[in-house]
């Protein structure tokens, strides 16, 4: 019975298949595709305190210099950065020398709304993105706006410490609410919030070893709980107030794979890719976490109230995955352990 089936489903896909002319291009993509490139305010744009452009969370904690020990050398090299705040005009032809056919970029929060309030704007830093997103869609790229990579407001850490505090999600949701009134009429692609499994582990660690968290100040799954609530409530803002165009929800990704046939190692591996990779993106399409977190990482992880559930799930018309390495993975065992982190069935968590 099975190989009939098997053959079947085949010849079904065949017949079903579209067959590409050749190209006289030999770089032509095909329809519908996009393929760009992608930066973010902090790493690029410099400019740091230009035009009315208030502190971030992120400018602050590096500042203060005290993460050599994780490779930040001078500790102003954002402060100019790639200037891409003053030469984004270059950078947006070499994407079109590359044949790029997207752009992505991040709006700084810190730049358009100081102090996080949607009734006192930053106007330069408001024109700074109308003027971007033209010189995009002047060069017949498509744009694709972030809303937040890691440059919230700092005043916004001394309140409530960012995202690990709940009222986070109301003020994500007016930012939102501002940024695509401003916007969405020239960007139909949009981003909200840049890999939260990466940075509600990353993030607060800086502030920890900067000396401005202690190790009971880091919430990471209170972090990500709300990362994923304002997620929604930005998600839901763009379709109730009727702008044209998609939102989507992006997760760092680093697909582990196990060490061996072994059930353990098996076992480590879809553990790890779900507390991982799950942590961020089951709750968006499924509306709660996944029953292996739940399972390895107990009472630390917070529960979403069915009104929750319900508000989060499906708010995500794409998935973006951020992937840059994979890693293989082996059950920790008393013979194989390292130092470090505290362990759960043999997984960090």
């Amino acid at each position: 019975m099975f190989k009939p089936v098997m053959l079947a489903a085949l010849l079904a896909g065949v017949a079903h298949c579209r067959f590409m002319e050749p190209s006289s291009d030999p770089y032509a993509l095909p329809e519908g595709m996009l393929i760009g490139a992608g930066v973010s305010a902090l790493q690029t744009e410099g400019a740091w305190n230009l035009s009315g452009k208030a502190e971030s969370a992120a400018d602050y904690v590096l500042h203060l210099g005290k993460l050599s020990s994780l490779g930040f050398g001078d500790p102003h090299d954002h402060d100019v950065a790639a200037d891409s705040y003053h030469r984004y005009k270059e950078d947006i032809a070499m994407a079109v020398k590359l044949k790029l056919t997207l752009y992505r970029f991040s709006i700084s929060w810190s730049r358009v709304l100081p102090d996080s309030d949607p009734s006192n704007p930053n106007m330069e830093g408001v024109q700074y993105y109308h003027d971007l997103i033209d010189e995009i869609l002047r060069n017949n790229l498509t744009p694709m706006a972030t809303l937040h990579h890691f440059d919230h407001p700092r005043i916004l850490e001394d309140q409530f410490k960012g995202f690990q505090g709940e009222e986070m999600v109301a003020k994500f949701k007016e930012y939102a609410r501002f940024a695509f009134n401003q916007y969405a009429g020239k960007v139909k692609l949009w981003v909200t919030v840049n890999e939260p499994n990466m940075y509600c582990i990353y993030f607060p660690n800086l502030y920890n070893i900067s000396g401005l968290y202690t190790d009971n100040d880091m919430q990471r799954y209170d972090c990500v709980r709300h990362t994923i609530l304002a997620h929604a409530e930005a998600y839901h803002v763009f379709h109730e107030d009727n702008h044209e165009g998609r939102v989507g929800f992006t997760a760092l990704l680093t697909p582990a794979r196990p060490n061996s046939t072994r059930s353990e190692d098996v076992y480590t591996a879809a553990a790890y890719n779900e507390l991982q990779a799950g942590l961020a993106l089951n709750p968006v399409v499924h509306g709660d976490w996944p029953q292996d977190v739940k399972d390895l990482a107990g009472s630390k992880v917070p529960e979403f109230s069915e009104a929750e559930k319900q508000r989060i799930k499906g708010t995500a018309d794409f998935l973006g995955f951020n992937v840059y390495y994979t890693l293989t993975v082996a059950y920790k065992t008393p013979d194989n352990a390292t130092d470090g982190g505290s362990i759960r069935g043999g997984m960090h968590c």
